[in-house]
């Protein structure tokens, strides 16, 4: 038996929802996440489980989640194996019939029990995201779209623009009031038939961490289903809180992970892609080295900091490119990229 809250006892066969969390190292954030699915999310109308995926942390999250949550189910995995394939192995472990993919700085606000409702009575639906809130609750964070080669040259270089073009759509899911329509929703909250999701084969694991919600919008997109936000539903996102915790793994993986996921969806953009976003953080380096000299100048301590760390952030991008770059040839030869 899976004692689902202090209230409530569930039996295996009776949950639903399949809530799974990848934690690396957010031990505040991943306790503050799970009390808000306890406080939020009504067990009688839509019974659930969390499995927590951890990737080999280190700051007792583990720990303090056993002696919280004894209920959640926490998978060890003694490495950080990405974003994907974390997520893969807490499915695979899944006993509800839809599966909810939740980041750790998430907190639930509403409407998570209508999303599992929505899904599963909506069967050309695939995907059922959440509006997404700033910390405030109440300020809705911008959406985002599908990365295609022209938006990614737009976000590059011509980010005002682009950035209108979101707030617009944003303001159009905001008011609306019912499910909108979109081609892409973030993998912070991301709500999927358990049937669905191994019948287009779970996250590609070949993404360590980035695109990797923007390549499963793409196949499910491909497979004829739609993507759906759910206005009256509603999370707070924190953003990145994994990420500032230890950046370097991404920006390690950011170059393959960007040329793997253009070459999968684009391969016949890729050689305007790939010195796009290269030149990209080469000048974003110069005008950040320009912006410490100022501040140095200045004595500013805390931009000094901060550019500080965005030339080391723009440093590891540029390397990641480069060896992504050299190694890509080789590695198209050897494997012909058969399972794309």
């Amino acid at each position: 038996m899976l004692i689902m809250n202090k209230e409530i006892a569930v039996t295996d066969r009776q949950i639903v929802l399949s809530i799974i969390i990848v934690n690396y190292n957010v031990k505040e954030y991943i306790l503050n996440c799970i009390q808000s699915i306890q406080d939020k999310i009504d067990a009688n109308r839509c019974p659930y489980e969390v499995i927590v995926s951890d990737n080999g942390s280190v700051d007792g999250s583990v720990e303090a989640i056993r002696e919280r949550f004894p209920w959640v189910k926490v998978i060890e995995n003694n490495a950080n194996l990405g974003f994907g394939k974390a997520n893969n192995i807490g499915a695979k472990q899944a006993k509800g019939e839809v599966l909810f993919f939740l980041n750790p700085d998430t907190l639930i606000i509403k409407g998570i029990e209508e999303m599992g409702e929505y899904v599963l009575t909506h069967q050309e639906v695939g995907l059922v995201g959440a509006v997404t809130y700033q910390e405030d609750g109440i300020s809705p964070q911008s959406v985002a779209q599908l990365i295609t080669p022209f938006r990614l040259l737009m976000y590059l270089y011509m980010y005002q623009i682009y950035n209108n073009r979101l707030k617009r759509l944003n303001d159009k899911i905001i008011s609306s009031e019912k499910p909108y329509k979109v081609d892409y929703i973030s993998g912070a909250n991301m709500l999927i038939r358990k049937a669905l999701f191994l019948e287009i084969g779970l996250w590609d694991e070949k993404f360590f961490l980035g695109h990797e919600d923007h390549d499963l919008c793409i196949r499910i997109n491909r497979n004829g289903y739609d993507i759906i936000i759910f206005p009256s539903a509603g999370i707070i996102h924190l953003r990145g809180r994994s990420y500032k915790v230890d950046p370097f793994p991404w920006l390690s993986n950011s170059g393959s992970t960007t040329l793997y996921y253009y070459h999968k969806h684009f391969h016949a953009y890729l050689p305007i892609v790939y010195p796009a976003i290269f030149f990209f953080h080469v000048f974003r380096l110069v005008i950040s080295y320009i912006k410490k000299l100022f501040y140095i100048l200045t004595t500013n301590k805390g931009e000094i900091e901060f550019r500080n760390r965005m030339i080391k952030e723009s440093k590891l991008s540029i390397i990641s490119l480069l060896k992504a770059g050299l190694d890509c040839p080789r590695r198209f030869l050897k494997e012909s990229w058969r399972d794309l």
